[in-house]
């Protein structure tokens, strides 16, 4: 009885110290986020793109084959959490684009990596008739809005959170917002979220 009791501890703590190793990879996602991301992928991010980003922009924006090109072209940076992607998601980011350049025309940037640092203003992950969806509002410091988009879940980020991500511009569309006028919004498919 005794021995069998030891070698349940034993067998016990292997177990918790090999799936804590395989965890250790930064970035890694829960079974949930797999499953969503999996959903999406199977149709391909760029058509289930096409399929939610009139209903999330309000019927202003449809993806451009600029930007679906783009997506499939570049598919593991929108929806790996490996840390090597993730890195490279990073690196492809052009600092040199800012809001005024996307509020001007995002046509020439439908094929670029954008990075906005800014404060969460509201959170959704909306899971419907598809895969689950990520529409987090942010302002930045000087007042622009960005709506990002993702398969992705956002775990511990909420309304109020300082974050920045990193994506591709898809577009700029307006919205009413709480003092009854109009908040114009540039639409980015997210790659990553990070909170500051």
């Amino acid at each position: 009885m005794k021995l069998k009791k030891m070698s349940t501890i034993a067998l016990s703590l292997l177990l918790a110290s090999s799936l804590v190793a395989c965890g250790a990879e930064e970035g890694t996602a829960d079974p949930k986020t797999k499953a969503s991301q999996s959903k999406a992928g199977s149709l391909g991010y760029a058509k289930q793109l096409s399929n939610d980003l009139p209903w999330l922009t309000e019927d202003h924006i449809e993806l451009s084959d600029d930007s679906s090109s783009f997506i499939k072209a570049n598919e593991t940076l929108f929806s790996s959490n490996k840390k090597a992607d993730l890195n490279e998601l990073k690196k492809q980011t052009d600092s040199t684009i800012s809001a005024i350049h996307l509020f001007k025309s995002v046509t020439p940037y439908l094929s670029n990596i954008v990075s906005v640092k800014g404060t969460v203003i509201s959170i959704e992950e909306i899971s419907e008739d598809g895969p689950m969806v990520t529409n987090v509002d942010v302002t930045d410091e000087e007042g622009n809005t960005y709506s990002y988009i993702s398969y992705k879940k956002t775990k511990d980020i909420f309304d109020g959170d300082v974050v920045e991500f990193w994506g591709t511009p898809l577009g700029v569309y307006s919205f009413d917002n709480v003092s009854g006028g109009l908040t114009n919004s540039i639409a980015i498919f997210g790659g990553q979220i990070e909170k500051r």
